[in-house]
């Protein structure tokens, strides 16, 4: 296990520029932290020193506290983690399990059949595993979200207890922004420089069908394939060829 060693929420796919000094410490046997190295410079450690010789067979990111869907894909250190295994052409996933800010204990409890999930999933890759032993196509990956789902009320505490997320559902990851950005000026005016305090907030969208998002709202499991490549699909290329003839 290498973990980055301070909370490196929200970094993306950064990696540490060249010549930067890291931290690397060895808190218990066969765990390691990277510090302040994200969570894609931990696969690039990973990767470098502890698997020299021969690539492992997956890599999962995870379990993050907090969902990684639609456009937060492209802000997570969790699903850039997954991809920068994909980069080296190893299986990768990423799990996130939903947190309740008024049912805080509701993810506690999650936390080990979430666990479950990924272990269930990682045996059916395994029996379901290509003729060359890959887990997954090349240039794969997988992104997990994984709902908390209230139960009935426990006469006994007056707390939810834990229900069982209904399946799961493959899915398409939600296009459109997500996060809406509320920069506060701390003096100044706004728009002007000075000291900024940052704010964000979430768009109130509806799902959309087949969506992350949809099934995650619908208490199923989701599960969308990555693409390590960025490229659009087929549909665009003549797009493409028309925009690009004639430029020099």
């Amino acid at each position: 296990m290498v973990a980055p060693g301070t909370d490196q929420s929200g970094q993306g796919g950064r990696v540490s520029s060249r010549g930067q000094k890291l931290q690397v410490a060895e808190p218990e046997k066969d765990v390691w932290t990277v510090t302040p190295g994200s969570p894609s410079d931990s696969v690039y450690f990973g990767m470098d020193e502890l698997f020299p010789h021969g690539k492992p067979d997956l890599v999962v990111s995870g379990i993050n506290p907090g969902f990684n869907f639609g456009a937060l894909v492209n802000h997570s250190g969790t699903v850039n983690a997954a991809l920068t295994g994909v980069e080296f052409g190893v299986p990768a996933l990423a799990m996130s399990l939903e947190t309740q800010p008024d049912w805080p204990a509701g993810t506690r409890l999650a936390a080990r059949p979430a666990a479950a999930y990924v272990v269930d999933l990682i045996e059916r890759l395994k029996a379901r595993a290509r003729d060359d032993g890959r887990l997954m196509p090349r240039g794969i990956g997988l992104n997990i979200n994984y709902p908390l789902v209230e139960g009935p009320m426990d006469p006994t505490t007056g707390d939810p207890r834990l229900a069982t997320p209904k399946g799961t559902e493959p899915t398409t990851i939600q296009g459109g922004a997500f996060l809406v950005p509320d920069f506060t000026p701390d003096n100044g005016k706004p728009g002007s420089p000075g000291t900024y305090t940052t704010g964000y907030g979430a768009v109130d969208t509806s799902a959309d069908a087949g969506s992350d998002i949809k099934a995650i709202t619908d208490d199923y499991v989701s599960m969308s394939a990555l693409q390590d490549d960025h490229d659009v699909d087929g549909g665009t290329e003549g797009w493409l060829r028309s925009l690009a003839r004639g430029m020099r």
